[in-house]
């Protein structure tokens, strides 16, 4: 996490970034090509700690130029201010990044996780879950930003009840764990599944509430995604993963159908 400029200067030093891991373009992975991850993995700890970098504002964000970032704060910039561009704030451009180190440097410094783009009105949490940014989510959920406290008092697509069902409808289950904590739902009253049977390649998986009103309960049906008029059925397909709910919207495999 960025605190200060000497912190994020001594990062540089020792080639490595001072928020989170870098993120690999495909196809890198460390595993498939260390050397490739390694050569990325520099060059992103020197771009976060470029002290002669002239980017503006919003330039410095999406490029992840931390030192660049703090020189401008410290020389007064505005934390809320809108890009004229795409109508974001800078803690919405890190969030859509899944930065959360900066998510959380720009929370630790004010900037207002409330403030929705313009002209969507697309709020700071609801492209962390549609993203599924979890640490993010995890930061905007903190009770000491006060985020919650603010958006139960907001209606439409930014209120909390819209993000709710957002992480539930993406099946974001472990995302569902962290709004539901911090909204202080039961867990009785819990949306995750006790669990899911995940349908092998070539098949897809939707629910259907099983009566009607606002809060039915929802049932999976499945049917294969490549073949035309294909028939629908609730029965899982050979081959899915039986996955069990163990805890905080972690699930793991119990069993495969079929075999």
């Amino acid at each position: 996490t960025i605190h200060s400029l000497e912190k994020a200067e001594w990062s540089a030093s020792v080639s490595k970034p001072s928020t989170m891991p870098v993120k690999m373009p495909y196809p890198y992975k460390p595993e498939d090509d260390p050397e490739m991850f390694r050569r990325l993995n520099k060059r992103d700890a020197i771009r976060r700690a470029k002290k002669n970098s002239t980017s503006t504002w919003f330039e410095a964000v999406e490029r992840h130029e931390e030192v660049r970032m703090m020189q401008l704060y410290e020389a007064g910039q505005d934390l809320d201010e809108l890009d004229t561009k795409t109508g974001s704030t800078a803690l919405y451009i890190a969030t859509r990044n899944d930065e959360p180190g900066i998510v959380q440097w720009l929370l630790e410094n004010g900037a207002n996780p409330a403030i929705p783009t313009e002209p969507d009105k697309v709020s700071c949490a609801w492209i962390a879950i549609s993203k599924g940014c979890k640490e993010c989510v995890k930061l905007l959920c903190d009770p000491k930003y006060k985020f919650v406290e603010q958006v139960r008092d907001l209606e439409g697509d930014d209120g909390a009840q819209s993000m709710y069902k957002l992480a539930v409808m993406r099946r974001r289950y472990e995302i569902v764990h962290i709004v539901e904590e911090a909204l202080g739902i039961d867990p009785k009253d819990s949306k995750i599944p006790q669990f899911i049977d995940e349908p092998p390649k070539g098949w897809a998986m939707e629910y259907v509430p099983t009566e009607i009103g606002p809060d039915a309960p929802m049932k999976p049906f499945f049917w294969e995604t490549f073949k035309s008029k294909a028939p629908c059925q609730y029965h899982p397909p050979p081959g899915s993963k039986h996955l069990v709910h163990k805890g905080k919207g972690i699930f793991e495999v119990e069993y495969i159908v079929g075999e």
